[in-house]
């Protein structure tokens, strides 16, 4: 990933922290472990800590995108919600949809 970061601490609530992709076709990894670390592309990386975002989203437009969710052992997976647009969800451990 990126050597550049921005984090961001939603603080618990009731908060969606939604990352942004462009209309061409981006690659987006997704890593969650204590830290939910999402990149697009070459852009910079956005960090947030597992403990206090309630929900991730992720738009990546109208492109042919390549989305990467890795999902580690060191994440609640109660707390990991899976679905992609309300299409199909990805597998319990992370894995690739092209979108």
């Amino acid at each position: 990933m990126n050597k550049s970061a921005l984090t961001v601490n939603a603080l618990g609530g009731n908060d969606t922290v939604t990352t942004i992709g462009t209309a061409n076709g981006d690659t987006v990894i997704v890593d969650v472990k204590t830290m939910i670390t999402v990149q697009v592309g070459n852009t910079m990386t956005l960090g947030m800590p597992v403990a206090q975002t309630e929900k991730v989203g992720l738009s990546t437009l109208q492109g042919n995108d390549t989305i990467t969710v890795n999902i580690y052992d060191t994440v609640n997976a109660a707390r990991v919600s899976r679905a992609r647009d309300g299409a199909h969800p990805l597998p319990r451990r992370g894995g690739i949809a092209r979108v």
